[in-house]
């Protein structure tokens, strides 16, 4: 699917996350407020706001540059010079099923490509077809296989052969 020119990234500030907290009050929690407004300025994260052609927000995403920890999971995700790990990606739903997704995915890529970034990085449940659909575009390599253990409140990682 070709995404509609137009469509652009813009670098997350505080007053666009309150912007989009005002136009989706139900779509974005407290708790996820918070995370995102402490992304903010990170010297190691960074975020944006997906635009659609109207200019009216539809999502977010972010990367990080270097080794983080997936907290939804208890991981500790591990990042090579070359890489950088892709998540917390969120398509607004009255905005799903034109390209939004797929469009972050490669103008992160592109914009990320003149520091020396050639690999993404993501952890995708089984269970999410939409974004392991828009990975798939991208040449999507499974490397590891994550299992969460709420006893231990710890996911355990077992390559892929």
């Amino acid at each position: 699917m070709a995404t509609p020119l137009g469509v652009h990234l813009t670098e997350a500030t505080p007053e666009l996350l309150d912007t989009f907290r005002r136009t989706y009050p139900r779509q974005l929690s407290d708790r996820k407020y918070g995370i995102l407004a402490n992304r903010i300025g990170s010297a190691t994260e960074t975020c944006w706001f997906i635009v659609s052609p109207s200019g009216r927000l539809c999502g977010y995403c972010h990367v990080s540059a270097g080794d983080t920890v997936n907290t939804r999971i208890n991981h500790r995700v591990r990042i090579a010079k070359h890489q950088a790990y892709f998540f917390d990606e969120y398509v607004c739903r009255q905005h799903r099923r034109n390209g939004y997704h797929r469009f972050s995915i490669g103008e992160r890529l592109r914009l990320l490509r003149p520091s020396g970034v050639l690999e993404g990085v993501t952890t995708i449940s089984n269970r999410n077809t939409a974004s392991l659909g828009s990975y798939r575009g991208f040449n999507l390599t499974p490397i590891a296989r994550l299992v969460y253990v709420p006893a231990l409140k710890r996911t355990l990682e077992r390559a892929v052969n």
